[in-house]
């Protein structure tokens, strides 16, 4: 009976603790585009928990990173945002007509994996236009998928970057 309640306690736990309570108090998100953010979107297969985008965001060309917003905060591994900026370049492979896009990402949360849960950081991603509008928000947790390592050398860090690049492409429809 003690082993049984041991095991329910820290299962809950592990379910309680996942995720990071939002928004953080360093958000990267003005207020009103907080609101705008809560009020978007719900998940969309792919895409992220929370969202919101401009009715102007439809043709765009590069989408390059913005290091003006772009932060981790303390515990995020130092190497999350480098890779994120990576992965996001990826994105560029294609050609497009348009104003480029700024994006910038905000870590402000890291989950080591445990016994019943896997890795995940928690972001923040803006996007602003040329005029340094914003015209996309995203809120999300993003877990590690260790089975969409492309080698047994990838860091957590590269495949979390990897499915903020995929749903960020997926939200944007690139």
């Amino acid at each position: 009976m003690k082993t049984r309640s041991i095991i329910l306690t820290v299962l809950l736990s592990s379910i309680l603790m996942s995720g990071e309570a939002w928004p953080s108090p360093n958000s990267v998100f003005a207020p009103d585009v907080q609101a705008r953010i809560i009020k978007g979107k719900k998940k969309i297969s792919g895409s992220f928990r929370y969202s919101w985008k401009a009715d102007s965001l439809k043709d765009f060309g590069l989408v390059k990173w913005d290091s003006t917003l772009a932060k981790a905060e303390k515990g995020v591994p130092v190497d999350f945002l480098p890779s994120v900026r990576e992965a996001i370049g990826m994105l560029n492979q294609g050609r497009r007509s348009g104003d480029d896009l700024k994006v910038s990402v905000h870590a402000f949360a890291w989950h080591k994996a445990g016994f019943f849960s896997k890795a995940e950081y928690s972001i923040e991603i803006l996007i602003r236009n040329k005029a340094n509008e914003v015209v996309f928000g995203a809120l999300d947790v993003v877990p590690v998928i260790p089975k969409k390592a492309e080698s047994l050398a990838d860091a957590e860090s590269e495949l979390a970057a990897r499915e903020v690049a995929s749903r960020l492409k997926e939200a944007l429809n690139i």
